[in-house]
């Protein structure tokens, strides 16, 4: 993977961004998957006036740690939804065995995915998603690969106009071997180039 910091200074050349601290703009908060309510199918909470996006569902054995709510809401994100709703857990009758003889049984997560127009929250965009990590990270898109993972550290606000400010901040060595500072970094991905990605 490329150096961050050599990828700041490049965007900023290239998509038009900015590595210099943003002031005196409007911004409001993208939410990243953590934060995608979910609703078992039994939920009496659960919104009802929503649009549906479509079935969601995740596949994996018993003895694998795997948070199935967060896959679940990864998977809506990335088609436009911010709410997994009808949320219910199976366990396959078909099992597998390990080089040990151990049965694993399959469980089965699944729900659908829906967009409420009352949610509170705004998220990332799949474009968004994917144009971060291809053109300011640098990597390619892969079959399998988690694209949420290299997104962690950082922060995704909107604009006004459309543009999406992405903001991390990160220790750095100050003046002694003994001193750390907090340095935040900025980047400002103007919306045309999301567009046209």
């Amino acid at each position: 993977m490329k150096n961050i910091f050599t990828l700041t200074a490049l965007t900023a050349f290239i998509f038009m961004g900015c590595a210099k601290p943003i002031k005196n703009i409007k911004l409001k908060r993208l939410h990243s998957y953590h934060t995608i309510p979910i609703y078992g199918i039994n939920s009496t909470i659960a919104p009802l006036d929503y649009r549906y996006i479509g079935p969601i569902s995740i596949s994996h054995k018993g003895s694998v740690g795997i948070n199935a709510d967060d896959e679940l809401r990864k998977r809506a994100l990335l088609l436009g939804g911010n709410t997994v709703v009808k949320v219910k857990k199976s366990i396959e009758s078909k099992s597998s065995v390990d080089q040990f003889g151990r049965i694993n049984p399959i469980q089965t997560t699944s729900g659908h995915a829906v967009f409420d127009p009352k949610g509170k929250k705004s998220f990332v965009t799949k474009e968004l998603v994917e144009f971060f990590n291809q053109e300011i990270l640098g990597i390619p898109k892969m079959k399998g690969r988690d694209q949420f993972n290299s997104l962690e550290s950082w922060q995704f606000f909107i604009t006004s106009q459309g543009d999406i400010l992405c903001e991390k901040e990160e220790a750095v060595a100050g003046q002694s071997i003994w001193q750390i500072e907090t340095k935040k970094k900025q980047l400002l991905i103007k919306r045309e180039d999301l567009e046209s990605f």
